[in-house]
């Protein structure tokens, strides 16, 4: 395994008010952080499972838990699972005044086309050029969480970087794209093009230095001199994290005592933690939903202190189900993220035979069709559950197409698709504009004989593992 760590801070206090002012703004200054773990890869055939994401995330969550920072956690996302969590915790960075922002990500990412991608759990594409459409690209998240106004941010990427598309024969290529800005902290947890490993114990090498001296009072600079002197020893010097300093100012994660020197002095966790405290932040979508905590007297607000360690919590909105539910054994600075579940619409159905601008239908058969296919592209169960849960165009009786079915909408002659990927297509004419958006044209059927998939620019069925992702048009 191969592990890159990008830290980026972003400041501008100098070095000679780091004595005074700054030591009072970093005692008490809001520290958030998002952690994420990508440990399990089962729908694709070349990603492997990793081992140590999981374990990397919760240890340093622990860490810092008790270093003060409110901590959101992530595990096995997919890209729009992540997207979510992300705009969540963009949320609450902006709403911190001023404070710090940390992003930690453990799990597989890949350079395509000069940039660097975060793979999710769910992805399943065999191609490297797929990837853009499946991944989730990290520059976009380090300009986001600069936007928010924070006094410095810190991004991790603790991610395997082996590229299975170009790793042929035993021989293991990769490496992410190098990443450098005006005012930012770069640390590689191996040289740019090196692989890291994975480790063979509890923690990956780097993740072990990095818990090892995260509780050392000393700037960050330093912190990383350790962090890369324990992973050379512990490689054998087959690792060396690398590192780029763009900052004008310090930042240290724990802070020296007043008149201590700051190169080493054990200083103990339990002075940056408040453990007496049961602080509570809950993340709600939608945003304007309403939040109670049943066991307690005070309204809710952000950073409330609970008084104990549990919560019966309430959120409630108008078209929305109701979430209540008890949450035990809580930490300080916790962080709750729940998301409602919207009410099923029931919408009066119009007669079966009716069809509008939105639907087509086929006169010789008498089907009618989807014309506005969803670009989300599904495996074969979660597309028999799309069509079965869609209510479109004033109908809910909307199925996944048979083979056959779908042979219907064949061809003779060929059609330009107006994609200049797909070039000619073999679909009836109301269907083609429909095709505009999309990169290639496999559609899924219900299996009712051993083809349950169809290509349009070829005219051809195909079997296909269930788990592969197609795309869905929907017939009733």
């Amino acid at each position: 395994m191969r592990i890159l760590v990008l830290l980026f801070l972003i400041f501008g206090i100098s070095e000679a008010e780091i004595n005074r002012g700054m030591r009072l703004v970093m005692e008490k200054e809001p520290k958030i952080a998002f952690l994420v773990a990508n440990s399990k890869y089962r729908q694709s055939e070349f990603f492997r499972d990793l081992k140590n994401p999981k374990n990397d995330v919760q240890a340093i969550a622990k860490k810092l838990k008790k270093l003060g920072f409110r901590v959101m956690t992530g595990y096995n996302l997919s890209d729009i699972a992540l997207q979510k969590k992300l705009k969540r915790f963009y949320s609450f960075l902006k709403r911190a005044e001023n404070g710090v922002g940390l992003f930690y990500y453990a799990g597989h990412g890949i350079e395509v086309g000069g940039v660097n991608y975060l793979i999710p759990s769910d992805i399943n594409v065999e191609e490297a050029e797929y990837v853009p459409y499946r991944a989730t690209p990290l520059n976009p998240i380090i300009e986001k969480m600069e936007k928010t106004g924070k006094r410095l941010n810190i991004a991790v990427l603790d991610a395997c970087r082996e590229n299975p598309f170009e790793s042929r024969g035993g021989i293991h290529k990769g490496g992410l794209a190098s990443f450098s800005a005006s005012g930012t902290f770069i640390a590689y947890s191996a040289e740019s093009g090196k692989m890291a490993s994975d480790g063979k114990g509890k923690f990956s090498p780097f993740a072990k230095a990095f818990l090892k001296h995260i509780e050392k009072p000393q700037k960050i600079e330093e912190f990383f001199k350790d962090v890369r002197r324990d992973v050379r020893i512990e490689t054998h010097k087959n690792q060396t994290p690398a590192t780029y300093n763009l900052i004008d100012g310090d930042f240290y994660f724990v802070l020296p005592k007043k008149g201590d020197d700051i190169s080493y002095f054990p200083q103990k966790v339990s002075n940056y933690s408040e453990s007496q405290k049961h602080r509570l932040y809950i993340s709600i979508t939608p945003n304007n939903a309403r939040v109670r905590i049943m066991n307690i007297n005070p309204k809710y607000r952000d950073g409330i202190d609970l008084g104990t360690d549990k919560a019966l919590v309430e959120v409630t909105k108008s078209g929305y189900r109701k979430y209540l539910k008890w949450h035990r054994n809580l930490e300080d600075n916790t962080i709750l993220d729940i998301e409602l579940e919207r009410k099923k619409v029931v919408r009066v159905e119009k007669p079966k035979n009716s069809y509008s601008s939105k639907s087509w239908r086929d006169d010789k058969t008498g089907l009618i069709w989807q014309k506005n296919i969803s670009l989300a592209r599904r495996n074969w169960k979660e597309a028999i559950s799309y069509c079965k849960d869609l209510v479109y165009d004033g109908n809910s009786d909307w199925r996944l197409p048979t083979i056959w079915e779908l042979k219907t909408l064949l061809t003779i002659n060929s059609f330009d698709s107006r994609n200049s990927d797909l070039g000619k297509v073999y679909i009836k004419y109301p269907l083609v504009k429909s095709l505009k958006e999309i990169k290639y044209n496999w559609f899924w059927s219900i299996k009712n004989t051993d083809s349950i998939k169809m290509d349009f620019n070829t005219g051809l069925d195909n079997n296909s593992h269930q788990n592969k992702y197609e795309y869905v048009r929907c017939v009733r």
